[in-house]
């Protein structure tokens, strides 16, 4: 059996080790000494100066047309809220058609087999499940323009 020994491999491993270190340390102080930084507070955003923008005659009844069109349109425009209502019915004892009521047996409540068990009464309850979309009233009428999602 040959038994090797880790202690040559340490002054490489701290060897290599101290210079990684020194190029890294060299690497991130050195490198950006020259480039110019700017100052704190200092950096601006969008344009110096505003832009000079010629428009020709003919397109100046341009210039706000988008604005003029949301204008005539945004008090059509409608928030739809549709509105899902489920109505569930259960009863306590949901286990009942299989296998009666068993405190009958424990408390003393024997019924003769000829008689008829009278199932739990049955309870409903809603649950509303409220959805979120758009519209565009088309008609004077009322008509709401919206997508298939919306009301589906």
């Amino acid at each position: 059996m040959v038994k090797i020994s880790a202690k040559p491999l340490l002054p490489i491993t701290l060897s290599l080790a101290l210079l990684v270190g020194i190029g890294l340390v060299v690497f991130n102080t050195c490198s950006f000494a020259d480039s110019k930084r700017p100052e704190r507070g200092s950096v601006h955003f969008g344009a110096e100066k505003k832009p000079e923008v010629k428009v020709p005659a003919a397109m100046e009844g341009f210039k706000t047309i988008i604005a003029d069109a949301a204008e005539k349109v945004v008090p059509t425009v409608v928030s739809v809220i549709p509105t899902k209502i489920d109505t569930v019915i259960f009863s306590n004892n949901p286990f009942y058609q299989f296998f009666g009521d068993p405190f009958d047996e424990f408390f003393g409540q024997q019924q003769q087999p000829q008689q008829r068990r009278t199932p739990p009464p049955m309870q409903k309850k809603e649950y509303r499940q409220q959805g979120m979309g758009s519209g565009v009233i088309v008609s004077k009428d009322g008509y709401i323009l919206t997508n298939y999602h919306v009301v589906a």
